[in-house]
């Protein structure tokens, strides 16, 4: 089972450079921002931090894959803007997350990161609500992948193990789910 936990972050990781590649060749058909990946890279770092003895690949590869995507959408945008979302995601990383790890320990502390990670999912949810067409829907089929395999791959059934996994696949099937739908629909 352990070997899921590998394929997870490897499938992960070979999502994200696919996803850099495809924005860096269409990235006027994807509206992304730069610092929100930044922040999410962030998460997925402090993910990575706080699971180091359990299941991590999922959560490294993320947060490594996040930084790629940011350096990408930088190199094509050179801008960098700050949304009201992005502020929150920085305040609750700043001010709840890493205090969490020092003061409770890791298992708090994961369910912080957790929770930063679905509030920083927000903005996704909602730009793939109204613009269906503006995400593409094969890369969260190739993260839902990653995502369940890493979920599966835990060794136990404990938070460290299987909590990050879980969140990404809820987070995956809700941005399929709405393309499926809004494009079906209109």
């Amino acid at each position: 089972m352990v070997l899921l936990q590998y394929i997870g972050g490897a499938s992960g990781f070979l999502t994200y450079l696919l996803f850099a590649f495809i924005l860096y060749k269409k990235s006027e058909i994807f509206n992304q921002n730069f610092t929100t990946w930044v922040l999410c890279g962030i998460i997925d770092i402090f993910m990575t931090i706080t699971t180091a003895d359990g299941n991590f690949w999922l959560s490294l590869a993320y947060g490594i894959g996040s930084f790629i995507v940011a350096w990408v959408i930088w190199y094509k945008q050179k801008e960098f803007l700050i949304s009201k979302w992005d502020m929150i995601i920085a305040i609750i990383i700043l001010f709840i997350c890493l205090p969490s790890y020092f003061c409770f320990g890791k298992n708090i502390a994961i369910i912080a990161g957790i929770t930063a990670s679905i509030i920083s999912f927000i903005p996704q949810i909602r730009e793939t609500a109204h613009y269906p067409r503006k995400t593409p829907i094969i890369i969260y089929f190739l993260f839902l992948i990653s995502d369940i395999s890493s979920s599966f791959g835990g060794r136990d059934y404990s938070i460290k193990e299987i909590s990050y996994g879980i969140a990404e696949t809820g987070l995956s099937i809700i941005i399929i789910f709405l393309v499926v739908y809004n494009r079906t629909r209109k």
